[in-house]
Order: structure tokens, then C-alpha cells, then sequence
């Protein structure tokens, strides 16, 4: 009779085992959908990291094409800056010669 207590409660105890192992099991499916999910996501923040990588590069192009721009756009107004400095010295020079020619003018009538 004891035999047979013990043959039950081992098989009781083998059922439990039983059922924790399914309970194991169903928890590693839950894991591994969850995983797979994971997996899914991974892919597709890796795929929107592509397009970012992709809309940066265009972007570093652009930086480049607009730097270039700007380099042109300075040097042209370097150029303007000097074609303004030589008609302001033209300027100068103009009013200067006006200035002897008043002069000029003003010592003949003197002298007249």
C-alpha cells in the first residue's frame, strides 16, 4: 500500500513536472514570438536608418553644392568690392581734377 502511495505521488509528481515543462514551453513560444517581433522591428528601424543615411547624404551633397555657391558668391563680391574701390578712387580723382580746374580757373581770373 505504501508502494502504491509512492507510485502515486510520483506520478502526481510527474504530471506537475508535466505541466511546468508545457507551461516552460508555452512561455519559450510566447519568447520566441515576442523575439521575432523584435526581429521584424530591428528590420525596419534598420531600413528607415538606410533612408535617413540616404536623405543625410543628400543633404551633405546639397551643404557641398551651397558652399560652393557661396564660395563663387564671395569671390564675386571681392571683385564687385575692388570695382567699387577703383570707381571711388576715379571719383576722388575726378573731384580733385575738378577742384584744380576751379582753382585754375579762379588764379586767371585773378590775374585778369
Amino acid at each position: 500500500m505504501v508502494l502504491v502511495q509512492r507510485l502515486v505521488v510520483l506520478d502526481l509528481r510527474l504530471e506537475l513536472l508535466d505541466q511546468r515543462l508545457e507551461v516552460l514551453a508555452q512561455r519559450l513560444e510566447v519568447l520566441d514570438q515576442r523575439l521575432e517581433v523584435l526581429a521584424q522591428r530591428l528590420e525596419v528601424l534598420d531600413e528607415r536608418l538606410e533612408v535617413l543615411a540616404q536623405r543625410f547624404e543628400v543633404l551633405a551633397e546639397r551643404f557641398e553644392v551651397l558652399a560652393q555657391k557661396h564660395i563663387v558668391l564671395v569671390r564675386r563680391l571681392e571683385v564687385l568690392v575692388r570695382e567699387l574701390a577703383i570707381l571711388v578712387q576715379a571719383l576722388v580723382n575726378h573731384s580733385n581734377l575738378v577742384l584744380m580746374v576751379e582753382l585754375i580757373d579762379e588764379i586767371i581770373q585773378d590775374q585778369e
